[in-house]
C-alpha cells in the first residue's frame, strides 16, 4: 500500500499488486476481514461494505501523483476534522509529492 485514507463514510487506497494477483480477490478478502473485525468491535452483524467498488489502473507517474495528492487532500475536501480519519503515505509517495 502506497497511500490510504479511512474516513467515516468511505476509504481510498493506492496500492501496487504483485503479478498474477486479482483485484477482485484482494478487495473481497480485505472487505471480509475488515467487516468481520469492525462488526465485532461495534457489536454488529451482516453486511458492512457496499457490494461494489471503484477501481482505476494507474498509467504513469503523473497519474500516480494525481491519485496520491487526491487521497492526501480528500479529508480536507470532505471537511473532516483531524482525529476523525486515518491517513498513511509510504516513502515513495512522500518523495513523489514532496
Amino acid at each position: 500500500m502506497h497511500s490510504w485514507v479511512i474516513m467515516p463514510n468511505h476509504v481510498h487506497i493506492l496500492l501496487s499488486m504483485k503479478e498474477g494477483m486479482k483485484l477482485e480477490k484482494v478487495v473481497a478478502t480485505w472487505k471480509n476481514y475488515t467487516a468481520t473485525r469492525i462488526n465485532r468491535v461495534l457489536g454488529l452483524q451482516g453486511q458492512f461494505w457496499q457490494k461494489d467498488y471503484f477501481d482505476r489502473m494507474i498509467r504513469d507517474w503523473e497519474h500516480f501523483s494525481r491519485v496520491a495528492r487526491y487521497i492526501r487532500k480528500n479529508s480536507v475536501k470532505a471537511k473532516i476534522r483531524q482525529g476523525e480519519y486515518l491517513f498513511y503515505e509510504d516513502e515513495i509517495v512522500k518523495r513523489v509529492l514532496g
